[in-house]
């Protein structure tokens, strides 16, 4: 193709020389300019997309180039918007109007130098060959745009078909089901819209509709490339996505897996248990420690124990690991006065503000300080986390109807699996 263009440019440039003093083979050198523009259109029309997404984001890192946690320029918190891929039309519009855009200004281009060569009265004949050249690469261009697009995508489909129908026989003889999830992806060859981005929205899709559960193993690249009959970078930009947006996760000896998402809780005095039961969950519970006595120096000071409940007062301490759909979530250690009648037993099957209501004990309002800090050994081999690892602590005391003092609570969550959020009013 390029020595297509090549010669048909260089014979009608040639011709010009015909009405000149000048040796023909000058002229193919002074007319190269007017391809310039023709260039760029179709640069524009391949790469606009991929330069308003990753400009967005190398603004963004120009502000902390060296993963600092600067923000010298104010744009590091900003996020990439990628709304234009919503609006296939307007892509295709902008590559059409490039092409053509470009095409036109390259006869423009080429017509003003030819007036410049040729003598005035030559000018006119002189440059025929040229603008018949220059309109001739303005059809085929187009033409060619679309027979590859369609024809590339009706070549393709067969092809999928057959790799799928290859891979479900040599299935059928294996004897143990593949530890990794394929989905059923369709990809548009010829839509405006990057392949990468078609891939994270198919995937983004199959997690949020559960065809993907937490935990899921994601076919590896070169599957997905060898399936799909895409280039591996495409694969790898498109699993980045939605690592960053924090649905994938990649480890090390074990591939790419679904994260599970966060509980988000509100910021009340509520049960822990009964909010993982609305949300949908199966809470589930391990007593780790269930004993009475006196209070550490620290929790007394958190709790000005002498003030709140008298001098030598006994406390139950309880701390338990919670689970939400057996996925460790949280160690709550809570204080109680030792006269409230709560056994191991009574937590092992009901919450603890369950408890509390079943005794007669109305919780009316709490206080509460929120922090972060990373998990200890100890805790992130009980929440199953890598370290290091951040946890968010929430130490709260909560007073009954009357006022009384009931529970110091000092809880630790999983920040990969828990949030809380609070509505704020001016």
């Amino acid at each position: 193709m390029i020595m297509i263009v090549l010669l048909t440019f260089s014979a009608a440039a040639a011709w010009m020389g015909r009405y000149t003093a000048e040796p023909a083979k000058s002229y193919p050198r002074s007319m190269a300019g007017s391809v310039v523009p023709i260039v760029v259109g179709y640069a524009v029309a391949h790469y606009a997309t991929l330069l308003i997404v990753e400009g967005q984001r190398t603004a963004i890192n120009f502000s902390d180039p060296l993963s600092r946690e600067w923000n010298v320029f104010g744009s590091a918190e900003m996020g990439v918007n990628s709304a234009i891929f919503n609006h296939p039309m307007a892509i295709a519009l902008i590559q059409l109007l490039s092409i053509i855009g470009g095409h036109i200004a390259a006869i423009v281009v080429a017509h003003e130098k030819a007036v410049q060569l040729l003598p005035p009265d030559r000018a006119l004949v002189g440059q025929w060959p040229m603008l018949a050249v220059m309109v001739g690469y303005t059809c085929a261009g187009l033409v060619l745009l679309f027979l590859i697009t369609t024809a590339f995508h009706v070549w393709t489909n067969p092809l999928r078909s057959l790799l799928a129908v290859s891979r479900d026989s040599y299935a059928a003889g294996m004897t143990e089901t593949p530890a990794t999830r394929e989905l059923d992806i369709t990809l548009e060859r010829n839509s405006p819209i990057p392949l990468y981005y078609q891939l994270a929205q198919s995937i983004e899709d199959a997690i949020n509709t559960g065809t993907l559960a937490p935990g899921d193993r994601l076919e590896n690249e070169l599957s997905l490339t060898s399936r799909l009959g895409l280039s591996r970078p495409t694969a790898r930009q498109a699993i980045q996505e939605l690592v960053k947006k924090g649905m994938l996760v990649r480890k090390r000896g074990v591939g790419t897996q679904v994260v599970r998402s966060q509980f988000r809780r509100d910021e009340r005095l509520s049960s822990f248990n009964e909010d993982l039961a609305k949300a949908g969950k199966v809470p589930g519970t391990r007593l780790l420690e269930y004993e009475v006595g006196e209070l550490d120096e620290e929790s007394r000071d958190s709790i000005d124990a002498e003030n709140v409940t008298g001098d030598g007062e006994t406390f139950i301490k309880i701390r338990r690991l919670r689970l939400a759909d057996d996925v460790p979530l949280a160690i709550l250690t809570n204080y109680l006065p030792s006269h409230f009648d709560i056994t191991a037993a009574d937590l092992s099957t009901k919450g603890l503000y369950a408890c509390l209501r079943s005794i007669g004990v109305n919780l009316k309002i709490g206080h509460e300080r929120i922090s972060a800090r990373l998990m200890t050994e100890e805790e992130a081999e009980l929440l199953e986390a890598e370290t290091p690892a951040a946890c968010l602590t929430v130490d709260r005391i909560a007073y009954d109807d009357v006022g009384q003092f009931v529970e110091f609570g000092r809880h630790m969550y999983h920040a990969a699996h828990y949030s809380i959020q609070s509505s704020l009013v001016v």
